[in-house]
């Protein structure tokens, strides 16, 4: 793990990354918040955000996870419809959160 006081994550959804740089002591919440925001993704809707096949429920922080620069956080999204096809958008959303 790394001594720096932030850790950039990458946020999957749909193969579509979104990246992040927070500070290792904050709950994932904040991440959480940030990526339905920047996403247009309705906060509302049934959403899992998932670290190493565990299922995070926001109150985790980067270091108690042990989570490194590059680590990725998967989102499931429940969905009643199809995907567009275009998976290859990326979003950098890298300010300090």
């Amino acid at each position: 793990m790394s001594t720096t006081n932030t850790v950039k994550l990458t946020v999957n959804y749909e193969g579509e990354n979104t990246y992040f740089v927070m500070n290792r002591k904050k709950p994932l919440v904040t991440l959480m918040k940030k990526f339905h925001q920047a996403s247009g993704v309705d906060i509302g809707s049934p959403f899992r955000f998932i670290f190493d096949g565990n299922r995070l429920d926001g109150s985790e922080t980067p270091e108690k996870l042990s989570m490194d620069d590059d680590d990725i956080i998967d989102v499931l999204i429940q969905q009643t419809g199809g995907n567009s096809g275009d998976n290859n958008n990326e979003r950098d959303y890298s300010t300090y959160i």
